[in-house]
């Protein structure tokens, strides 16, 4: 887990949800739909990123 830098995922999460509130902000709901998507595996890998980083590197 040692690889996925937690800085970088977090800017690319907050980059995905950025893109969500520009998609609703123009009703396109293709973009909110896609981003919705990858918004809730981005967000699941950052909070597991989180919550396991530190044992992965023990």
């Amino acid at each position: 887990m040692r690889s996925i830098s937690l800085s970088m995922y977090s800017a690319f999460t907050l980059g995905i949800a950025l893109w969500l509130a520009y998609g609703l902000l123009i009703e396109a709901w293709p973009v909110v739909i896609a981003n919705v998507i990858t918004l809730i595996l981005a967000g699941s890998i950052w909070v597991m990123r989180l919550r396991f980083g530190r044992q992965a590197s023990k």
